[in-house]
């Protein structure tokens, strides 16, 4: 295993950020809302205003000093205040099956369940994602009947999965 660390990242963190999530919309296109070509065009500042928001947190993994990986989750999503969707995870094709996801995904859920307001943890992932959907499972998300279609509307929308668990499962 190599050395790993998960570190939350800030606004002056952004190029971090923006290196990861470009590998991640080129590796595995399916597995995110945005596409490469949008997040390409975005300036510095809006990188920094993600990494900014008060209602966010974004996380990432870094193996030996190198960005490996990512994960975030928004407070309050899709206008539910005790919700918190978790979005953006990502781990570097080199990387994967060796706990680095799992890593990620444990701090993220500490992170969640350090926010009171939050009842719910509720994620999207695509039915090919075999190895993402098992590691939701074995940190205690369900596959729930889809509460929200809007992942499923616009240009490049695919299916999706929605899996939730309640907050005080956090520390699976």
């Amino acid at each position: 295993m190599l050395d790993v660390e998960i570190a939350r990242l800030g606004p002056n963190d952004w190029r971090e950020l923006k290196a990861i999530r470009l590998e991640a919309l080129l590796q595995d296109p399916a597995a995110f809302s945005s596409t490469y070509v949008e997040s390409e065009t975005l300036r510095d500042d809006d990188w920094r205003r993600r990494l900014a928001r008060t209602d966010a947190v974004t996380l990432i993994a870094r193996g030996n000093g190198d960005p490996i990986g990512m994960a975030g989750a928004i407070f309050g999503a899709g206008g539910e205040a005790h919700v918190a969707m978790i979005f953006g995870m990502y781990v570097s094709g080199g990387r994967r099956g060796q706990g680095v996801g799992r890593m990620l995904l444990r701090e993220l859920l500490q992170e969640i369940a350090a926010h009171p307001e939050m009842a719910t943890i509720r994620l999207w992932v695509a039915p090919t994602q075999h190895a993402a959907r098992r590691l939701y499972a074995a940190l205690g998300f369900r596959v729930v009947e889809n509460p929200d279609r809007s992942m499923l509307a616009g240009p490049g929308a695919h299916e999706e999965i929605a899996m939730e668990q309640p907050v005080d499962q956090g520390d699976a």
